[in-house]
């Protein structure tokens, strides 16, 4: 195997001494692996140039990086599987994020020149490593080449690897994980118009960025250029047969809930449909959606189970439709209507779930046998996130729907009377919790939008991680 130059990006020796003896402990040729340590202050690219004594490989991290053993095997494996010319990036898992999987980086908006980068979709399970159009500065890991070629460019490695033909992609297995979650900078474009205008012009028209109008593709908003921007996956077989376990398990008793979401917009996001693609095809969750007459043929085509919704159904309280905040306000009531409709419609469940239709952020095995006994309860279940709740999914049972939505109604226009607008719906729930706290639950998730996660766990078993 070649040689690997490894280069830390830390604050202190002592941080960057960790790092580097965990790697070496961990090489699988640890001769052929040479450390080195810059600031986080520097540029690593030039660092680079310091340090580099003719190694085949280049790994640039990060302090407090998780090393499997043959970490230096595998990127070596990796990054040739991915193709010649290939960069391998993305956000690594951290110790407590809901999915063990490496992420994309996305892009979450743009002003003006600058674009804000985010994790985008986890590639668990994903059959090969995927395009990606941004490079996490503290994960990146390429022939010594690209590291040369950039280190004599003016762009940003991004626009760099574009222009000199380097594919840029998120690394499809955690190789290498985070001790804490990696905040990547914004990516500032200015520079580059200045210096090299039709290569940002092709960067940003290949990838989905808009800079005339400061808009933003889904494929960049998700981090991933497939054409219905899903992951071809490669599921291993010890999860099916556990799947399959799990489900012989649960077995058909307990809680019999029906999810319920909506698509009330005029003109369906495509990145929310592909979120919403992801689940509806889990097969243990019975699921229906209600569209808007304007989008009911395209959620259609994604969903049979789809019904147009009638305006007439929905929360009768109105927001003051100038004001951001107050149809923020009013979205969040009206989820308990659209939940109320679901069970008139479809009387026969226990439960009555709300799920955002962009809710699920990573893919799920369709097989997932779903442990439903962990949040559906004699309780109206909402994850706490910090110091607020998540409404992206609630948990009602069947006898609290018609409840929730007259106590909801009666303090909203005693609210509106009183102060003329609506209430904030989390001050709302926490009064209920106060006036019927056996019918509350809160449980605790690390992020907005986990609380899925907990049926994916037995009763007895530690959710957080699923893997």
């Amino acid at each position: 195997m070649e040689r690997i130059l490894l280069l830390v990006r830390a604050d202190s020796d002592e941080e960057a001494s960790a790092t580097m003896e965990a790697a070496l402990q961990t090489a699988s040729a640890r001769r052929l692996v040479t450390c080195r340590w810059e600031g986080t202050q520097e540029d690593p690219w030039q660092a680079f140039g310091r340090h580099w004594q003719g190694q085949a490989f280049v790994l640039l991290i990060g302090t407090g990086i998780l090393f499997t053993y043959g970490w230096d095997r595998q990127l070596v494996s990796l990054v040739r599987e991915a193709g010649k010319h290939t960069v391998l990036t993305g956000i690594l898992p951290w110790e407590g994020s809901p999915v063990d999987a490496v992420q994309t980086i996305a892009a979450q908006a743009l002003t003006g020149s600058r674009l804000s980068l985010t994790g985008g979709l986890t590639l668990r399970y994903a059959k090969v490593s995927h395009l990606s159009a941004f490079l996490n500065p503290f994960f990146v890991f390429s022939d010594a080449a690209f590291f040369r070629m950039v280190m004599a460019q003016s762009l940003p490695p991004e626009l760099a690897a574009y222009e000199n033909r380097w594919t840029v992609k998120a690394l499809r297995l955690p190789v290498l994980r985070a001790d804490r979650p990696t905040h990547i900078p914004d990516l500032d474009l200015a520079q580059a118009l200045s210096v090299a205008p039709g290569t940002v012009s092709d960067y940003c028209g290949h990838f989905g960025i808009d800079l005339e109008n400061g808009t933003l593709s889904p494929s960049v908003r998700e981090g991933i250029f497939t054409r219905d921007l899903q992951v071809e996956s490669a599921v291993p077989l010890g999860v099916k047969m556990q799947e399959a376990i799990r489900g012989s398990l649960l077995g058909r008793s307990g809680p019999d809930p029906l999810c319920v979401t909506a698509c009330l917009e005029d003109e369906v996001d495509m990145q929310s449909l592909a979120r919403f693609r992801r689940l509806r095809q889990i097969g243990d969750l019975k699921l229906v959606c209600y569209a808007s007459q304007e989008s009911l043929r395209t959620v259609l085509y994604s969903h049979p189970n789809t019904l147009t919704w009638k305006a007439h159904a929905a929360f009768p309280v109105q927001g003051d439709a100038r004001d951001a905040e107050s149809m923020r306000r009013y979205e969040v009531f009206n989820r308990f209507w659209v939940l109320a409709q679901g069970r008139e419609k479809y009387l026969d469940h226990t439960h009555y779930i709300w799920m955002d239709f962009d809710y699920l952020r990573y893919p799920v095995y369709p097989g997932t046998a779903l442990h439903w006994q962990g949040i559906c309860t004699d309780r109206v279940t909402i994850s706490r996130v910090g110091d607020h709740l998540d409404f992206s999914m609630i948990v009602v049972p069947d006898e609290m729907v018609s409840v929730l939505r007259r106590e909801i109604l009666a303090i909203c226009e005693r609210e509106k009377k009183l102060k003329g607008g609506l209430p904030e719906p989390e001050a709302v729930i926490r009064e209920l919790a106060h006036l019927m706290p056996a019918r509350f639950d809160f449980p605790d998730t690390p992020s907005d939008h986990e609380l899925f996660s907990m049926t994916m766990t037995l009763a007895g078993e530690e959710w957080g991680t699923i893997r």
